[in-house]
């Protein structure tokens, strides 16, 4: 089983730099042993150590300066041991010349691929190599550990934001609408149970926005000022809508259950058809049978086809009662409702209210 322990991340740092200085690294004492034992030994590059006990074997390193350095993280993977009380986030780069030693937390983890190249791996044989701009979502419990590039002459700046889970939550609801397709997959996947996700990995390139979004974050949290705290837990909440924003498509989904590829492009073509799209006119568009595209659906996002339909319908019609100055009829041809009668029973049954009032509240 792979350690418990992530403190070792978080060796305490020099934080005098600010966030682009990263572009000449300042190597700290302990980033140094380590530079000159990946020298001794470069097949660090390419191997995972399932416990720290293992990898101290392996190299016959007991006794030594790092054993002492990898003890000093303890088996606590409590938030409070990472995040300083009354804050919500924590952020900081991770140590140059990490090994790579499986660890797992109890919290949400997003890596940012400041600059380089390295290799996230969750598992001995399943790896990806990631980049600069690559930003990884790490649920809670999932053992992963980032491998360096021995091709590089540089170690690969990774800024790690760690974040309660009550804080990803708040940020996660602030902008993904309760039925949406998109906010069923990622609530689904974040989260559920029966049907985890090992990461959600976005391809953001040298997105300048995002980029300077953390850079805006990182320095927050070292600026000292008042209230940086809440402006921080809005930085957040930005920064998951630019990322939305602009690489909705730019997604690697990793999955220990059974996934498909094409998940986010069956989940827009849902958005942008929901009015009169049929389950067999989507599996033919995507060379599935109707079989195969009711599971893809349903482990991605917890919900039937019809579900998702009727979800979006009500969703669209709500926004255009509130928006919108049209006639029931003419709502109804746009959300794919055939009957007025229908349209009106079904969305007081499920928002408690008539259209009609609906839209009367909606204007006060």
């Amino acid at each position: 089983m792979p350690d418990k322990s992530n403190q070792f991340l978080q060796t305490n740092l020099p934080y005098t730099h600010s966030f682009p200085d990263f572009k000449e690294p300042v190597y700290t004492e302990t980033e140094l042993y380590l530079k000159s034992l990946t020298e001794q030994h470069p097949e660090l590059y390419h191997q995972i150590f399932q416990n720290r006990e293992d990898f101290l074997k392996h190299f016959q390193l007991r006794g030594s300066k790092l054993e002492e350095l990898l003890a000093q993280g303890g088996m606590n993977t409590e938030e409070d041991a990472f995040i300083q009380s009354g804050f919500d986030v924590n952020i900081f780069r991770r140590i140059f010349y990490l090994p790579g030693l499986m660890h797992s937390n109890n919290f949400m983890e997003i890596k940012y691929i400041y600059s380089g190249s390295c290799t996230f791996c969750i598992s001995q044989d399943t790896r990806y190599e990631v980049t600069t701009g690559d930003i990884i979502f790490i649920p809670p419990n999932t053992p992963c550990c980032i491998l360096e590039n021995s091709r590089q002459d540089f170690s690969p700046v990774v800024i790690n934001i760690i974040l309660r889970r009550s804080t990803f939550d708040q940020a996660f609801s602030c902008f993904l609408t309760p039925g949406d397709v998109l906010s069923d997959f990622f609530s689904h996947a974040l989260y559920s149970a029966k049907h985890p996700v090992d990461f959600i990995l976005f391809h953001c390139g040298k997105e300048s926005v995002i980029h300077e979004m953390i850079g805006q974050i990182y320095e927050e949290n070292f600026s000292g000022l008042p209230y940086r705290e809440k402006l921080i837990n809005t930085y957040i909440s930005q920064l998951l809508i630019l990322i939305l924003r602009y690489h909705e498509k730019d997604i690697v989904i990793s999955s220990s259950e059974e996934s498909d590829q094409n998940l986010m492009e069956i989940l827009q073509y849902i958005r942008e058809h929901f009015a009169t799209v049929t389950l067999q006119e989507i599996s033919d568009h995507f060379n599935y049978s109707q079989r195969q595209m009711r599971r893809i659906i349903k482990n991605g996002t917890g919900h039937n086809f019809s579900e998702l339909i009727k979800q979006q319908k009500l969703n669209k019609s709500a926004d255009l009662l509130k928006t919108e100055n049209l006639s029931l009829d003419e709502i109804c041809q746009q959300t794919g409702f055939h009957d007025t009668g229908y349209f009106c029973r079904f969305f007081k049954e499920n928002m408690g209210m008539t259209p009609s009032q609906f839209r009367s509240i909606q204007s006060r």
